[in-house]
């Protein structure tokens, strides 16, 4: 990664006008899939050993680059989940178990099979979101409204699922509590026609793509580092939400925060 960065700065302008320039960088230190990183300590270590090394190796070619007082550095993460948890769960007698997302869709596409005749209802799903086969729905002269609440009616049944999300209540906005963080994850050209939310403590699993993802609705603390473009050394002891990251981003390059941004940046 950083033999890119290298190349990039050497070969480029960038941050040497007077517009802001941004590089993002994504490192991944997690530990083997499906094992928890107490089995792996020394390699976990290693690993982190490593990173600290290649940041060290990022910071002084970019100084370089565009001096110390002229670049901004941005260090967070994305949390940390043990892909323990759902075991041990069980341990205390706490609901728990894997949702299959690819079950749910060949359970669903049955039951419309039932209620409206032969098809293939449900095209694929993508995440937690399945998308309905539109032209079907529309050539059988259904109504999507009426096949939506069905649809939303049964996958409600199956265990490990928490609430179920059409597009039609995403856009209307129903009041139920959290459902402006889904909306703002909703996009209508994109998204699909159906959201699953799995229960806390569920693991949620595509068996087609093998990708899965442990449900949770606790806190999950997370690193923030701010250094170089005149901050001074300050620890901030308040609690930040990540909404938080990039007004204060914009802050201190003295620039418009995203018109999309609800929080006010950190007072530093």
């Amino acid at each position: 990664m950083n033999l890119l960065v290298k190349e990039l700065l050497s070969k480029t302008s960038i941050g040497t006008d007077g517009v802001p320039d941004m590089l993002n960088l994504t490192y991944y230190a997690g530990g083997f899939d499906h094992e928890s990183d107490s089995k792996y300590a020394m390699e976990v270590q290693d690993t982190y050993a490593r990173l600290d090394r290649q940041l060290e190796e990022l910071i002084n070619a970019v100084e370089s680059k565009v001096g110390q007082n002229k670049a901004l550095f941005v260090v967070t993460s994305t949390g940390y989940c043990d892909s323990e948890d759902a075991k041990d769960l069980s341990l205390y007698r706490i609901p728990t178990g894997t949702f299959s997302i690819t079950k749910a869709r060949l359970l669903l596409n049955m039951y419309l099979i039932a209620v409206y005749g032969q098809g293939d209802y449900v095209e694929t799903v993508m995440g937690n979101e399945l998308y309905l086969n539109l032209k079907l729905i529309e050539s059988k002269n259904l109504n999507l409204t009426e096949v939506l609440e069905r649809s939303s009616d049964f996958l409600i049944q199956l265990s490990g699922v928490k609430d179920v999300y059409t597009s039609q209540r995403l856009a209307l906005g129903a009041g139920t509590p959290g459902i402006s963080k889904l909306r703002n994850a909703y996009n209508p050209k994109c998204s699909g026609d159906i959201t699953i939310q799995v229960s806390p403590g569920w693991n949620l699993k595509n068996e087609d793509t093998l990708e899965q993802s442990f449900a949770r609705e606790s806190y999950m603390g997370f690193p923030l580092f701010l250094y170089g473009c005149g901050i001074a050394p300050e620890k901030v002891h308040i609690p930040v939400s990540i909404d938080r990251v990039a007004p204060t981003i914009s802050k201190a390059l003295r620039i418009r925060a995203p018109n999309g941004c609800s929080q006010a940046p950190l007072n530093y």
